[in-house]
């Protein structure tokens, strides 16, 4: 069992075993934002995926980029670049001594808006 990092008094603890989750909702977009999202995650390309960080690039020109820890590592998993684009992320983020934190997770984006993000 892991430790906590959590400043606040708890009155309940809940432990979960062999856990699925299983998230979805609705969010306006189309075809066209599915084709934008699977062309910026490099869907099209040989390698595809990659690191990516919220942060942005003030000085795109040059050779390098320092980021603090914490990037996200994406997998393009599946795609029709019209349709859907399915994915798996991993964050990176640096935990504490002892705190256990799952920390990847599923995506699938459909052109009707639908959003799934799942996790085992």
């Amino acid at each position: 069992i892991g430790v906590s990092n959590i400043k606040d008094e708890l009155s309940e603890a809940i432990r979960l075993c062999n856990a699925n989750v299983l998230v979805g909702e609705w969010v306006p977009f189309g075809a066209n934002s599915i084709v934008a999202l699977c062309e910026r995650l490099g869907a099209l390309d040989r390698c595809q995926g990659g690191f990516f960080t919220a942060l942005v690039d003030k000085t795109p020109l040059n050779t390098n980029f320092k980021v603090p820890t914490g990037l996200t590592d994406v997998k393009v998993i599946d795609f029709d670049l019209i349709h859907f684009c399915n994915i798996e992320a991993e964050i990176n983020y640096p935990e504490e001594k002892g705190i256990v934190q799952v920390e990847s997770f599923g995506m699938h984006m459909n052109m009707d808006g639908s959003v799934f993000c799942g996790i085992k």
